[in-house]
């Protein structure tokens, strides 16, 4: 059944209610949309600043006066005063408070997640004026106020009386990354974006957490039984921008058996999107990974596994990278982080970028400082380029880290993240400097060389109140490796408690290549480890992988044979 997906004005409580029911997404869909058309022969909508939703998410229609006599009026400033984008998190005698509405300017967004029962609203100052909010009874509010990672979170109270009160959160910018061409994006995102003329909305809420790129998924079964997180359009069609904040249009690939991959910058959707039983239509585990990863190639498109190679009975991500159609590795999501995969295909020579993304609607638990989307992000250094290509290309250099929370800095040699140093035969000393900051507490900072930690000790300051572990250190190498810096702050406490998992902020660089004799990076150990697994993997697809035909567990099966015997020559 195809799945229809309807926008709606979020004001109306009789559709609010409907919507909830499965049953009746289909035929409220289908009349609403013909009720719509008669207007001019056309479906015809408000302005972004009305509400609008669809099944994984909700946009309030604004508070409109007069308002409520007991109300809130929020201005959120940077420090020169000027009002800014940011997300927003109160609380009314101690205890968490969530509008209904807000006025229109704000923005009040529910994430909805269906299939796991998951909603969280996030409220939002648009940043051109005070922010109305209406209060319930109480003594005394708290209004938290958060605009990414690169300003410090501030809260402020105030009294309610039986009026309107005014509170004026300041945000200070702590970190110069933007000056230094740093754009951050979340590469994993799935909601329903099926009219480009709401994309004002979700410009302005990547804006406020401190996003300049997002890559919205679309994805079938799991959450609802067919395509979910559909989009309007794929391409530069499907594209939404203005001068700092960039949408496009993309895929998770999901195989029951193979894995899950993100697939960025796509003309069109490649089909089935599911196999391997994810969805009743399609049981087989084929096609191959390996061909989707080359249909979104000829397409001009990038694509890498997602969830650290993980959520697979026998994960492709090895096969597809040996054959070389894989461009980067994802491996954190809000409730995830996962290297072990990737750092095996470094130790054997297959350089690839790091990548981390949220998957919300997928667990959307966050704490007031946190933003929602992007709360892990990509950061790549772009300098003064924007567009989609520019972040693909720079990407692919390497010049990348990811983060939930923490900001890095490191080079070798006064050479950056994605640089190869080039070391004589026999090898020789290396300069390493690495910064971990951030306004909230840190825990580690580690050197990774070929993915074991260097045993050096990282130096704590503190400055203005931010925290800062740092390395200066000398190492001697004497063969080909690769090395990059990680490091952990405190626990996310909302993820922890909905989850029930220990999760903390995390950050992760792209590596730097030190080649010796311009010899490869090959660890002999994890290239034989390799080889084992791929072997595992075949024989897996062998007997248990399901095929439609004896041709394609066939060709499934020499696609491991050509891994097999490129690994070993």
């Amino acid at each position: 059944m195809i799945q229809c997906i309807l926008l709606f004005n979020s004001g109306s409580a009789c559709l609010r209610q409907l919507l909830q029911s499965t049953q009746v997404w289909v035929s409220l869909a289908i009349l609403t949309a013909a009720a719509l058309a008669t207007i001019d022969g056309s479906a015809q909508y408000a302005n972004a600043h009305d509400g609008h939703g669809a099944v994984t998410y909700e946009v309030s229609e604004p508070l409109t006066e007069p308002y409520d006599k007991v109300h809130l009026r929020l201005l959120i400033t940077d420090e020169a005063d000027e009002p800014i984008a940011a997300r927003f998190t109160l609380s009314v005698d101690g205890k968490p408070f969530v509008p209904s509405q807000v006025g229109d300017n704000g923005l009040r967004f529910m994430s909805v997640h269906e299939g796991k029962g998951n909603r969280f609203v996030a409220t939002y100052a648009r940043g051109n004026g005070p922010v109305v909010v209406p209060l319930p009874k109480g003594l005394r509010g708290t209004v938290t106020a958060a605009h990414g990672f690169e300003y410090v979170s501030s809260s402020e109270s105030f009294e309610i009386g039986n009026g309107s009160v005014d509170c004026h959160v300041r945000l200070r910018r702590w970190s110069k990354l933007a000056n230094e061409g740093w754009q951050a994006a979340d590469e994993h995102v799935h909601y329903d974006r099926t009219d480009r003329r709401f994309d004002a909305d979700w410009l302005k809420m990547l804006e406020a957490d401190g996003l300049a790129h997002a890559h919205f998924l679309v994805l079938k079964g799991g959450n609802v039984p067919d395509i979910w997180a559909r989009q309007y359009a794929f391409g530069s069609a499907g594209e939404a921008g203005n001068a700092k904040q960039f949408i496009r249009s993309g895929e998770e690939y999901r195989d029951s058996s193979q894995g899950h991959i993100n697939l960025l910058g796509l003309k069109e959707v490649i089909q089935p999107i599911s196999t391997g039983g994810l969805v009743k239509s399609n049981t087989f585990n084929y096609p191959p990974l390996f061909d989707v990863f080359r249909a979104a190639h000829q397409q001009g498109a990038i694509g890498g596994p997602a969830h650290g190679g993980a959520l697979a009975k026998s994960s492709t991500a090895l096969l597809d990278t040996v054959l070389g159609e894989v461009d980067f590795f994802e491996i954190a999501n809000s409730h995830l982080y996962k290297t072990d995969v990737w750092y095996l295909l470094l130790n054997c020579g297959f350089i690839l970028p790091p990548v981390a993304g949220t998957d919300l609607p997928n667990f959307g638990y966050r704490d007031p400082w946190q933003p929602l989307f992007g709360e892990v992000r990509t950061y790549v250094q772009m300098g003064s380029e924007s567009g989609f290509e520019a972040w693909q290309a720079a990407l692919k250099s390497g010049k990348v880290f990811v983060t939930s929370g923490p900001l890095l800095h490191f080079t070798i040699n006064d050479l950056p993240v994605g640089s190869v140093v080039r070391l004589p035969k026999g090898g020789g000393p290396i300069d390493v400097v690495a910064e971990l900051q951030s306004p909230r507490v840190l825990e580690s900072l580690e050197l990774v060389c070929m993915g074991q930690p260097v045993r050096v000790t990282a130096t704590p300051s503190t400055n203005d109140g931010i925290t800062c572990l740092s390395l200066n250190h000398r190492l001697n190498i004497t063969e080909s490796c690769w090395l990059a810096v990680r490091g952990t702050g405190g626990p996310k406490i909302a993820i922890e408690q909905g989850l029930s998992i220990d999760q903390h902020e995390i950050a992760h660089s792209g590596i730097i290549q030190v080649l010796v004799d311009n010899q490869p990076i090959r660890s002999t150990a994890d290239t034989a480890s390799l080889r084992t697994r791929l072997v595992e993997q075949q024989e897996f697809y062998r007997a248990q992988g399901r095929f439609e035909s004896p041709d394609d567990r066939r060709r499934f099966i020499e696609l491991f044979e050509t891994a097999i015997t490129k690994l070993e020559n």
